[in-house]
């Protein structure tokens, strides 16, 4: 039997998103895609993405912290998560982040599906659970506090500490599959890596203009000054 204190720190700490990496180059030209895949039992016409950055503005070194919504799916057969990198200059390869994600318990009941923690909650087969090539693959545990059967992702991706500043895209595509067909939406959220001349130039400027108003005010009380 699984350790449910071990289970309930993972779900806390979120899982590595090492084992989901995959060099590819992208064609927007950007460093970093995220593509997920969904099987369900809506009609694509009801399927929606939602793509939300906590901050855009970054220092070299931070995490981009990215949450991905899907919505529409009905029941959730399968789900897979990737995530493509192009180029070293960004992620921090050493050690890419976590993720963290929630489904909402299956209501078809399937064999195949796994449970978390023992509480009953059956869960849809993912795909992205069948890479068991990595000691660290991601387990399928749920986010604690969402119910919804939508599939809810949230990234910390780490970046290296000398990032060059700039802007950055994360396209981010979902593929969406039921009965009805196929649809596919695209995000494309941008942050910006500021360097330290960005992040430190208006604070030296306002302590500069600080620092020569009192002096001013120091040299006009002693001319002022009775002798």
């Amino acid at each position: 039997m699984a350790d449910s204190s071990s289970s309930n720190s993972a779900s806390e700490t979120g899982f590595p998103i090492a084992p989901l990496l995959e060099r590819s180059r992208i064609e927007s030209g950007g460093h970093l895609e995220i593509g997920v895949s969904v099987s369900g039992t809506a009609a694509v016409e009801e399927n929606e993405l939602d793509v939300l950055l906590r901050d855009d503005r970054l220092a070299p070194g931070e995490a981009i912290d990215l949450g991905i919504f899907v919505s529409g799916t009905g029941t959730v057969r399968e789900n897979e998560l990737s995530v493509f990198y192009d180029g070293t200059d960004l992620i921090d390869l050493d050690d890419p982040g976590v993720v963290r994600r929630s489904l909402a318990a299956s209501s078809s009941g399937s064999n195949d599906a796994t449970t978390d923690g023992g509480d009953g909650g059956s869960w849809p087969r993912s795909v992205t659970d069948a890479r068991r090539d990595h000691a660290a693959s991601l387990e399928w545990k749920p986010l604690g506090g969402n119910g919804r059967d939508e599939p809810v992702y949230l990234l910390e991706i780490n970046t290296r500490t000398n990032a060059p500043p700039g802007r950055y895209a994360i396209p981010v595509v979902c593929t969406y599959r039921s009965e009805s067909g196929i649809r596919q939406v695209e995000r494309v959220p941008t942050i910006r890596v500021v360097g330290w001349r960005e992040r430190w130039g208006t604070w030296i400027a306002r302590g500069a203009i600080g620092l020569a108003l009192v002096v001013a005010v120091a040299v006009l009380f002693v001319y002022l000054l009775p002798i």
